[in-house]
């Protein structure tokens, strides 16, 4: 995917490998630096509760066939992550 180097240098690029660090004990960052200029930008921050429901989330998507408890059960849990992803990053995305 080409992406801008919007904050940086301007160059367009393709999103290279993406970095995880933890920014404290539970809260993990994922981005992608421009290779040109090293400028980050922001993927996504989990802590441990949203990766629980990931990995519960990727679990019911690799069924064939989802029950309709499994299939509400899917929904609950995909909301549930993008709310918490969502705080996440309103709380550790402006540094």
């Amino acid at each position: 995917m080409k992406v801008t180097c919007d904050d940086g240098c301007k160059k367009e690029f393709n999103i290279p490998n993406l970095i995880s660090s933890y920014i404290n004990d539970d809260v993990e960052r994922t981005f992608f630096r421009c290779p040109a200029c090293g400028q980050e930008y922001d993927s996504f921050y989990t802590n441990s509760q949203a990766r629980e429901i990931r990995t519960q989330v990727n679990k019911l998507r690799s069924k064939s066939k989802l029950s309709d408890k499994e299939e509400r059960k899917l929904r609950l849990y995909t909301d549930n992550l993008q709310a918490i992803m969502a705080s996440l990053r309103e709380e550790y995305g402006a540094r």
